[in-house]
Parts: C-alpha cells; sequence; structure tokens
C-alpha cells in the first residue's frame, strides 16, 4: 500500500483575472512549490490548472515542470485569438517523477507563448509525493 510522504499547494491565482501574470518569448515562472521527499522508493504527482488568455495570432503555449532547476516534463497548448476563434482557455498538466532522491525539492511551473501576448489566470499547482512500496 503507497504511504503519502509530503503534499503541497501553490495557488497564485484562483480566478480568472486574479493576480494575472503576462508571458511572451522565454520562460517565466508562474507558481512554484517544495516538497520534502524523506523516503524511496516513490512517485511525486504534480498537477496544474492554468487558465490562458490569448491576445495575438495564433500559436503555442508551452508549460514546463522543473524539479530544482532542471527540466522533467513540458507541454504544448495550442491557442488562437481573432474573428470567430476562441482566446480564453483552461488546460491542465499532469507529470511523474519517479524515484525522487531524498531531501527537499523546489518544483516549479513555466510558461512562454510564441504568439502575441498571453495572460495566464488562474494558476493553481500541486505536488503529491508518495512512497510506492513501503517496507
Amino acid at each position: 500500500m503507497a504511504q503519502v510522504i509530503s503534499y503541497n499547494v501553490s495557488v497564485p491565482s484562483s480566478v480568472k483575472g486574479g493576480n494575472p501574470i503576462v508571458v511572451g518569448a522565454g520562460f517565466t515562472t508562474i507558481a512554484t512549490l517544495g516538497l520534502d521527499v524523506f523516503l524511496t522508493p516513490n512517485i511525486v504527482r504534480l498537477i496544474a490548472n492554468v487558465g490562458i488568455t490569448q491576445t495575438g495570432d495564433i500559436g503555442n503555449v508551452t508549460l514546463r515542470v522543473l524539479r530544482d532547476g532542471f527540466p522533467i516534463y513540458s507541454s504544448i497548448q495550442g491557442v488562437q485569438d481573432g474573428a470567430g476563434a476562441e482566446s480564453n482557455y483552461n488546460t491542465v498538466l499532469q507529470a511523474l517523477d519517479f524515484n525522487v532522491p531524498v531531501g527537499f525539492h523546489v518544483y516549479s511551473l513555466q510558461a512562454t507563448s510564441d504568439a502575441g501576448t498571453t495572460t495566464l489566470s488562474p494558476r493553481e499547482f500541486d505536488g503529491l509525493a508518495i512512497q510506492t512500496n513501503p517496507s
């Protein structure tokens, strides 16, 4: 049976338009959380919920997750704006980080956009570390 090791959540914005972050070219950190992982073997499950408002051309928003400053996961969400096109999106990202070394780890959620101005709000990011095979 799995055992919960650590849980944390970061909610810099829980409503559309609340504490928005504008992103463009280059990655911007949009949420951060820390987890104390003290047992192995383990899995860390990370879930992000990001609201996206696109004002500009058709393009992509890239979301990525970093552990201690190193990328471990990325995902691309296509976006568009214009006549008859939807400009508001909500995307959910789920990443698994297997066999994380024992210690305190900082997970960061970052975003970049290759088309026009993209505003991110709301933003939620949570992490759950579990021991997979307790002795």
